[in-house]
Formats: C-alpha cells, structure tokens, sequence
C-alpha cells in the first residue's frame, strides 16, 4: 500500500516536473510554450529523475483544480495531503523529520506573513494539522531546515525588523530562530532559541552542508542573505 508520505513526495516531485494550471482571471490567457522532450541526469549516466515532460505549459484554468494542482506527466501522482485552513497562511519553505523518532513522519512549515508568524506541522500519515509555535514579532518567516542533532531551524526574510525581538532590541532585520522539541514527540515545541550570532539580515534560504571536512558533526550550515550576496556560516554545535 502506497502511504501518505510516499504521496507527498510523489507531489513534492510533480511540483518539479510539472505545471501548476490555476491561475487568476487576468492569467487565463497565457499561451502554452514548448519544453524539452526529456529530462535526464546532465551527465548522461541516466541517473536522477527518469521521466517524459509535458509537451507544453499547463493551460490556465480559473480557480484551478480542488483535488489536482499540478498538471504531471504519466506515471506521477499527486495527492492533497493538507491544506489551508487547517494551517496558516502563506506557507513559505518546508522540511520533515529527518532525523530520529519517525524520521520523515512529520512536514513543518513557515509561514511567510508580516506579522505573528508561526509554525505549522503535517503529520504525513495521518494529514493532522496543527500550529506548533507562534509569536507576535515574528515576521516573514521563510528559510526552515532540520539540524543534523534533531531540531528546527526557521528564520525572518525582512532586511528591516518592523516588530524586534525584546530579547534582542538591537538586531535590525530578521533573526534565526532554533526550534527545540520535546525528547517524546517531535510534533511538541520545549524551547525556542535565537541564534543572533548567525546574523541579523534578511535570511532566505538554508541547509546543511554534511561534507564540510572541519566538521565531525553536522557540517555547515550555509545560506542567503537577500541583500544581494550568497554566505555560509560554521552551525552553532559545529565540531
């Protein structure tokens, strides 16, 4: 039996080889444009994703589908798993457990709005849908990645902080966050931690880099900064 989780990816995948056909009505007229034939691995070896591409862009259709978003090639399936209201609005990057009790169970979102931000969780088995955390100074939440020693980092996309952290009155643009959760259950926050020393900038993006050679642990942790300009920066338990 195919479960949820596989489902999920099966989406996440559609999202990459195909189109989304809704569309506002001022877009229904946008006329399909030609793809590639097909996709394959750059070097040729066949490895990576397998697939034939649609033939053209996905016509608009007003309101889209309820049930089928994506527009896909043969072979993949998609499925809602959640969806709005049961979570937030504007939900920005997403990353599961990947490490772990039930490693790749649970699906946590940050939500990229102005202000009282949170974060929400999907429980990909089962398609329940809760808000784990939120605070009223939180604002344009948008980079969100595991760490290698099993917590959540989130981060602000703002290079100017219209609501401060009070804990940190001085840092000017957004801040990362580090989520830690209770030992039982992944899904209950314990603590949240702000990790000023990671910058305070407009953060768009992170993951870890396990190949880092000065680190035994958990490598680097590496991204952008929306001014302008790609960085990286030594994880805080780097060792």
């Amino acid at each position: 039996m195919v479960t949820k989780a596989q489902l999920y990816t099966a989406l996440t995948i559609a999202s990459v080889v195909g189109g989304i056909a809704a569309c506002s009505a001022e877009d229904a007229t946008v006329a399909p444009t030609p793809n590639a034939p097909r996709s394959a691995a750059k070097d040729g070896s066949g490895g990576g994703f397998q697939f034939a591409s649609l033939a053209s862009s996905a016509v608009c259709t007003v309101g889209g589908s309820a049930t089928q978003p994506f527009i896909v090639p043969a072979g993949i399936t998609q499925t809602i798993v959640a969806s709005e209201p049961d979570y937030a609005d504007v939900p920005d990057m997403n990353t599961v457990n990947e490490s772990g009790q039930q490693a790749g169970r649970y699906l946590y979102q940050a939500h990229e709005v102005g202000s009282n931000g949170s974060v929400s969780v999907i429980d990909l088995l089962t398609g329940a849908t809760k808000t784990i955390v939120q605070r009223s100074d939180w604002e344009s939440l948008d980079p969100t990645v595991w760490t290698p020693w099993g917590t959540l980092l989130i981060a602000e996309e703002t290079n100017a902080a219209k609501f401060r952290d009070p804990a940190y009155p001085q840092a000017v643009a957004g801040l990362v966050y580090e989520v830690i959760f209770d030992d039982a259950d992944p899904t209950v926050v314990k603590q949240v931690v702000a990790r000023p020393a990671i910058g305070s900038k407009s953060h768009e993006g992170m993951r870890f880099d396990p190949l880092c050679p000065q680190c035994t642990k958990t490598g680097w942790l590496v991204g952008r900064d929306q001014r302008g300009g790609c960085g990286s920066r030594k994880g805080a338990a780097c060792a």
